[in-house]
């Protein structure tokens, strides 16, 4: 059956992908672009798919834009638009701050608020949100893109039981990292007001961390199969390692307390740090008590933001999975390294050179040591001089 569709943030990424096939398949889509050149560019995409798709401006910032938008009465409203700027939270304008929540919720609410009224008078409908796997967990020095999908998960489950007595269903998918140019943009942003002379936190440099990023294909191929589906899940995340990752985030957030002393935390990092220095490096230190609970954190001066999400994936890695699957079970010796991998994931996280797990004097695993800011070489040598 063919449905009536509203997408925000339609002009480029997951929402030009999702809108164009939608119409491919015979919906009536309504495709919301931010600028009058967007709009343009969107229908000569839609011409060239060969698609109908009806192309309106939709900028979330303008009321004259949501009002238009408002006066659909779609099947479906996908809340797809979104903006990201990242920036330490101590140093982030508040202007960038209100205005990421202005666009990526705000506005969006407006738009609820003017459509689903609609839907509740007729007793069907549905509505999608575009959250993300920021929406679940939290990337360091993206905070603000994090907190306002964090508002929309909440957003979104509370509609999901107001309206289901209405027979409006209410949706969220949730993409990892994907290359659509949303996150590099979003990562470039902080360029316009950063001044690393005057920042309270050292901003680092996301370069390795937008280096392996998926096909958008996964994402859009899942948008287009539940935004017109009767029948799917509250939440669909992409791509399926994410899920594992984002469960494992969750269940860690539960876990006990730390193992290792804060103490002795303290001085495995400074030994690590030391090693650093005497070899030239700038490295990332992180402590996971064997919960994976964060206990210590350290990151040396012009260490990147790749490295502080490598340096916990490794502790994680080490704490969680000590052997690579063929030796799983086999007794991990004390101060043995991890081996390196290039491309091993067990439960979405890698194995890399780096990761140390921490025994105490009887020999009993407490936490791990990841290591981030070399060549895998260089920071399992750091680890297991920190360790030593």
């Amino acid at each position: 059956m063919f449905q009536k569709i509203l997408m925000t943030g339609a002009s480029s990424g997951f929402g030009r992908g999702t809108a164009i096939a939608l119409a491919r398949l015979g919906h009536k889509v309504v495709a919301g672009a931010e600028t009058w050149p967007q709009v343009r560019e969107l229908r000569a995409d839609a011409a060239e798919a060969g698609v109908e798709l009806e192309v309106i401006k939709l900028n979330l910032l303008d009321k004259i834009d949501i009002a238009h938008a408002g006066s659909f009465d779609p099947d479906v409203l996908v809340l797809n638009a979104g903006v990201m700027e990242a920036g330490p939270i101590t140093d982030i304008p508040m202007q960038r701050a209100r205005e990421s929540f202005d666009i990526n919720v705000f506005g969006h609410l407006e738009l609820v608020q003017a459509i689903v009224p609609k839907m509740v008078a007729r007793r069907a409908g549905k509505v999608v949100w575009t959250s993300s796997m920021g929406g679940i967990l939290v990337v360091p020095f993206l905070g603000i893109y994090c907190a306002t999908k964090h508002a929309i998960e909440a957003i979104a489950g509370s509609m999901k039981v107001e309206l289901a007595p209405f027979g409006v269903k209410v949706a969220t998918v949730n993409p990892g990292a994907f290359l659509t140019g949303f996150n590099d943009t979003g990562v470039e942003s902080h360029v316009q007001w950063y001044d690393p002379k005057t920042a309270v936190v050292p901003m680092p440099d996301f370069t390795e961390g937008l280096a392996n990023q998926e096909d958008p294909q996964e994402m859009i191929d899942a948008m287009v199969e539940i935004i017109p589906a009767k029948e799917h899940l509250y939440r669909t995340m992409r791509p399926f390692a994410t899920v594992d990752v984002a469960k494992q985030w969750q269940e860690t957030e539960w876990t006990r307390m730390p193992d290792i002393a804060i103490d002795e935390a303290h001085r495995i990092v400074a030994r690590g740090r030391q090693a650093a220095k005497d070899a030239g490096l700038n490295a990332v230190f992180a402590i996971l008590d064997r919960g994976a609970n964060l206990v210590t954190f350290s990151r040396m001066d012009d260490a990147w933001l790749a490295s502080n999400e490598l340096a916990l994936a490794k502790a994680r890695a080490s704490v969680m999975f000590r052997m690579p699957s063929e030796s799983l079970n086999a007794p991990l010796q004390v101060g043995a390294p991890v081996p390196h991998f290039d491309h091993v994931h067990a439960g979405g996280l890698l194995l890399m050179g780096g990761g140390l797990p921490i025994f105490d004097a009887d020999g009993a695993l407490t936490g791990a040591l990841g290591v981030s800011g070399g060549t895998p070489e260089q920071d399992a040598a750091l680890a297991r001089a920190a360790v030593a």
